[in-house]
């Protein structure tokens, strides 16, 4: 009999309990490598349980799945429930994994079950989860679309039908796109001249590694505000609070998860406003690979192709940067037409798709 074991949050990475949040990130990692074939995506276990720690403004919680309930090795699932702590506070991310040779045992139902409980108790009664999957085209026999927004992924897979059966519902599917680097001079050099024309003298590129400076750090916090503005389709989401309290935080947790990142800024001139921003990372011991996190331009700066402007720019700093990587991961709405048409300009093509679920519980 398989024993479901909830673990603490860790109070520090020694902690004994840290235990489980690195079989969590081994298990996902192994998903990870089995749908595509290559480790860009992994986290390296010490980073998952530096993350396990909780902070101000997120806990997690972890229920592990063991053949051997004595023997921390013999772990065949997982499931984590995220809890945001100052915003979005009636909901909750809940992801279930279990080793392929373990399935279709009832073992993620229990996992699931016992995670939904909690957030009951902790008062969440929305619950998303994502899960990667091979792409679908719409017009495929088998494919499943979200109500709102576009894309579709197999509702015939494994994934589909678990989550269906637990009454979730597909809210919105996001491209993983991956671009090879460094970017021909031919693409990259005629995109960025037009985006420099349109943009003019009314903007200056501002850019840092690591740590924000302290002049911007507050401006900088109300940019993260804007990402509220990016689709999420039929997904339950609020704006989420950001300071430069929080602004310091995340970038002390990406450090300590040996993650290293360069930010590019667009500053109006003269109102000395920050108009937009995009984000590169990387895993400081992995050097051939790359993730383009967040990008956003707010309202009343867009319309002057600031999003292609501080791309361009910040490909060129990794090239400068991080010479050795050569391929770039990104995320993106199927239904952000205007960010994906920038990253499909850029080189960017898609590698699997992110199914986005969600369950409103009854108390």
């Amino acid at each position: 009999m398989v024993a479901i074991v909830e673990v603490p949050p860790p109070a520090s990475p020694d902690d004994p309990n840290a235990w489980a949040a690195r079989t969590q990130t081994r298990l996902w990692n192994a998903q990870n490598v089995a749908l595509l074939g290559y480790e860009d995506l992994n986290d390296p276990e010490e980073a998952g349980a530096r993350w396990a720690v909780p902070s101000a403004h997120r806990r997690n919680l972890r229920w592990i799945a063991l053949t051997d309930p004595d023997d921390h090795d013999t772990a065949v699932g997982c499931a984590t429930l995220q809890l945001t702590l100052k915003d979005n506070l009636t909901t909750a991310g809940l992801f279930v994994v279990v080793t392929p040779e373990h399935r279709r045992r009832g073992i993620g139902s229990r996992l699931l079950a016992a995670a939904e409980q909690r957030a009951l108790a902790e008062g969440r009664t929305t619950l998303q989860s994502w899960a990667s999957q091979p792409g679908l085209d719409e017009g495929s026999p088998s494919a499943l679309t979200p109500e709102e927004g576009s894309g579709a992924i197999d509702g015939n897979s494994a994934t589909a039908r678990f989550m269906l059966a637990h009454g979730y519902r597909l809210e919105q599917v996001e491209v993983h796109s991956m671009l090879r680097v460094p970017v021909p001079p031919s693409v990259i050099d005629p995109l960025e001249a037009e985006a420099a024309a349109k943009v003019g003298d009314g903007y200056q590129l501002v850019g840092w590694a690591g740590r924000c400076p302290d002049e911007l750090v507050d401006s900088f916090a109300r940019l993260r505000v804007a990402m509220a503005d990016a689709p999420t389709a039929g997904l339950e989401f609020e704006a989420e609070h950001w300071d430069a309290a929080r602004v310091r935080e995340v970038e002390q947790r990406v450090a300590e998860g040996g993650l290293i990142t360069l930010t590019a800024v667009a500053r109006h001139v003269a109102s000395g406003e920050l108009a937009g921003f995009t984000e590169l990372q990387r895993f400081a011991d992995r050097e051939d690979s790359a993730f383009q996190e967040d990008t956003v331009v707010i309202a009343a700066h867009r319309g002057h192709r600031l999003g292609m402007w501080l791309k361009t720019a910040n490909l060129r700093r990794l090239a400068d940067a991080w010479p050795n990587v050569r391929r770039i991961h990104t995320w993106n709405a199927d239904e952000n037409d205007h960010m994906r048409s920038i990253n499909i300009a850029l080189g960017f093509r898609p590698e699997s798709a992110e199914s986005g679920w969600q369950k409103v519980l009854n108390g």
